[in-house]
């Protein structure tokens, strides 16, 4: 038994019957044999679970952002469906998982886009080298590196460290980054001495200088 060339109209509108409460398996045939399409293409296999993958070039986007037209009652149809959501969303998450740039590329993105160091909670969206969209949290990134300079092990390559000193603000950062390290753990020291020495009435900045 054939399967029709369906209008993504005619589709949306077979999973929605057939497919109401669950989520299609890929290999999923489904006799249709008493629905209004009948009327138009006779008894007919409607292929559910394959038909259901090639629409998601109609819900997320290709690499340039663009989709497959699909009408606004369609999409809002397809959404409905209790389960649809949540298998867009694991598409979404794999292909994020798959297509996210390393550390490295990240860096050379982030120096490429930030004229000032990256403030908390600021994002920007650039291209990936595969032409991918990315969401980019410049002061997560910082973090996330500042182990190659201050950390035992370094995260990215010396490129991307000599990519980061050459910048004026990465430069202050580090600067920074390195004063405030020294400051906690002279006040750690400080602390530690004030409980080593404390029955001897010994003053914590006498103790910093024992320890330095």
């Amino acid at each position: 038994m054939r399967c029709p060339r369906l209008t993504v109209n005619e589709k949306v509108e077979l999973l929605c019957a057939y497919c109401k409460n669950a989520r299609p398996a890929h290999r999923l045939n489904v006799c249709v044999s008493d629905h209004e399409l009948c009327n138009k293409h006779g008894t007919f296999v409607f292929r559910a679970g394959k038909i259901l993958n090639g629409l998601i070039d109609h819900i997320i986007p290709d690499k340039s952002g663009k989709t497959k037209f699909i009408s606004t009652s369609d999409r809002t149809r397809l959404f409905e469906l209790e389960w649809f959501q949540r298998w867009v969303s694991d598409i979404e998450l794999r292909r994020l998982h798959v297509n996210r740039p390393d550390l490295d590329e990240e860096v050379k993105m982030m120096m490429k886009a930030y004229e000032e160091k990256p403030r908390r909670g600021d994002y920007i969206f650039v291209k990936t080298k595969d032409g991918n969209t990315h969401k980019l949290n410049g002061c997560k990134l910082l973090e996330k590196i500042s182990s190659s300079w201050f950390g035992n092990e370094s995260v990215i390559t010396d490129k991307s460290k000599r990519l980061v000193e050459s910048s004026p603000w990465g430069i202050r950062w580090l600067q920074d980054n390195w004063r405030r390290r020294q400051a906690a753990r002279l006040r750690s020291v400080a602390e530690m001495c004030k409980k080593t020495y404390a029955s001897q009435n010994a003053v914590a900045s006498s103790c910093v200088q024992l320890f330095a």
